[in-house]
């Protein structure tokens, strides 16, 4: 999927289960994290990236699984003894849930296991109209979400 509709699908995520600023924005930044690993990705280009970690890790490599999630968390626990990294952690593993919808699929549990998860018959092609279609979706439940709670007096 396009890096577009990983941050749609992030904000409205962050959205739906926080209120605080941060929380989004930390739950839209976990959303787009793991295609660090590409050198295309708008968070690859703004981290400086490029090739550097590509020549390291490959595209869809320990990045898109649920190990790194759940390593990231630890390292970051193990330090800040806080949950406060769990927001970015939900939008890696939404990430990684969306990612299972295209052809190529995912192997979310790597090194430990080399299963590959293709759900929907990988139907979701990346670039591909139903991808756009998702982004936008994703970003119209948001605009509802933000319009809801503007206008509705109990929060």
């Amino acid at each position: 999927m396009r890096e577009y509709t990983h941050l749609a699908s992030g904000i409205m995520l962050g959205l739906f289960v926080y209120r605080q600023p941060y929380a989004i924005a930390l739950t839209a930044l976990g959303a787009v994290m793991p295609d660090i690993d590409s050198p295309f990705s708008g968070i690859s280009k703004i981290s400086n990236n490029k090739k550097s970690v590509n020549k390291l890790i490959k595209h869809r490599g320990i990045m898109h699984t649920l190990t790194a999630a759940a390593m990231i968390y630890a390292a970051y626990f193990a330090i800040f003894k806080n949950n406060a990294i769990l927001p970015f952690i939900w939008g890696y593993c939404l990430h990684i849930f969306l990612d299972a919808f295209t052809p190529m699929g995912v192997r979310p549990f790597v090194p430990v296991s080399k299963v590959k998860i293709r759900l929907g018959g990988g139907a979701v092609k990346t670039g591909s109209i139903s991808d756009k279609a998702l982004g936008f979706v994703f970003f119209a439940v948001s605009l509802i979400i933000i319009y809801i709670r503007l206008t509705n007096k109990v929060q």
